[in-house]
């Protein structure tokens, strides 16, 4: 637990390195980390690249529109098809 007035971000990307590295000592799975918006930042994502773990980040949209995130996904996603009638992006 955390004072109110430390911001949600304030050490996590060294407790989520540490979690990561221990996690690993008891399994050779690969790890899903889940994150709200309030964790949105470059230094998440490269410590889940780092130690190797899938993740899911909530967008924090700052500046970006709903509509250039979709421009983006179109030029970077690939379609996929994981039931006939079933499409994915």
């Amino acid at each position: 637990m955390r004072p109110g007035s430390d911001h949600s971000q304030k050490g996590t990307e060294a407790y989520l390195r540490q979690t990561l590295r221990y996690a690993r000592l008891m399994s050779d799975a690969t790890f899903l980390v889940r994150m709200d918006s309030g964790n949105d930042s470059l230094g998440n994502i490269k410590v889940c690249r780092q130690e190797k773990a899938h993740y899911i980040i909530k967008r924090n949209l700052r500046q970006e529109t709903p509509e250039e995130w979709m421009e983006i996904a179109r030029e970077c996603g690939e379609m996929e098809e994981p039931q006939p009638g079933k499409r994915n992006r």
